[in-house]
């Protein structure tokens, strides 16, 4: 019961004090930290080859939230000739002397669907592809 009574004239004597305050001005600071989200993936890939290139077409939905951008990242077999990436219309050619390219390399946060085809020689017989989405800026 005490402690109520010391809490009530606490709050009476902070209120007298706002209220003798009444041309001042008070601010307050709020902060919070949001989880990193940083992912890609490809859906409705459709394998449509011929004699020359084995081609996957589909729809690309990257989603990240770090504040300093992020990078999409194409994992490939190494050696790959002629092999690309097509993002909305913008060709991205495959590195041959790695196993990665960048195929995103943004400085912002973004949320995006586009259109994505990746093509390769057909006399290629690897089909192993990951795309992975890495942030730039610290992860929480």
């Amino acid at each position: 019961m005490a402690s109520k009574i010391m809490g009530l004239a606490a709050a009476t004597m902070l209120g007298a004090v706002l209220a003798g305050q009444a041309g001042a001005s008070t601010s307050v600071t709020i902060g919070g930290r949001v989880r990193t989200i940083c992912q890609v993936s490809v859906s409705s890939a459709v394998p449509v080859s011929d004699a020359e290139a084995h081609r996957y077409s589909g729809r690309m939905s990257e989603l990240c939230n770090n504040v300093e951008g992020y990078q999409l990242i194409l994992r490939h077999p190494q050696g790959l000739e002629n092999a690309f990436v097509e993002l909305d219309g913008q060709r991205i050619a495959l590195s041959s002397q790695s196993t990665q390219t960048v195929i995103v390399d943004s400085q912002h946060p973004a949320a995006r669907d586009r259109n994505f085809v990746l093509s390769f020689d057909a006399a290629a017989a690897v089909r192993d592809f990951n795309i992975e989405a890495q942030p730039k800026g610290p992860r929480f």
